[in-house]
């Protein structure tokens, strides 16, 4: 009995300290634009939108991709050793410490680790409104 039990507890702790495969998140190339040629009319009228306000929209897609991947990765490489955390339940500040302290161990490249705390900053508990 006692070497059954001996026998059981070894082989559930190498299974469960054998390296586990997790597909690497890719990043996502944007579609191609599609061309629009102009009329000579509307060539010469003023946009209608000020280029600030398109620089923003851009910086926006790219931070929503920031965060998605973000997702992605804390979902995959932070959830194969434990529980995920409720990225509500910590504050910014307090993610920074987490993901400093946890990234050796989830073997996380710094862009991996600066999109994982992009998508628990944008969630955390004092982000901002979205």
């Amino acid at each position: 009995m006692k070497k059954s039990l001996l026998l059981s507890f070894c082989s559930v702790l190498i299974f469960s300290c054998a390296k586990k495969t997790v597909p690497a998140a890719t990043a996502t190339t944007p579609s191609p634009q599609k061309t629009v040629s102009i009329s000579p009319a509307i060539e010469n009228s003023t946009p209608t939108q000020p280029a600030a306000e398109t620089a923003s929209d851009e910086s926006k897609k790219i931070n929503k991709l920031l965060v998605e991947n973000g997702q992605r990765i804390f979902e995959s490489k932070c959830g194969r050793c434990h529980a995920l955390k409720v990225p509500g339940n910590y504050t910014q500040d307090r993610w920074v410490k987490l993901v400093d302290w946890m990234a050796p161990n989830a073997q996380l490249t710094p862009e991996e680790k600066k999109q994982c705390l992009a998508y628990l900053q944008y969630n955390a508990k004092d982000a901002p409104a979205k």
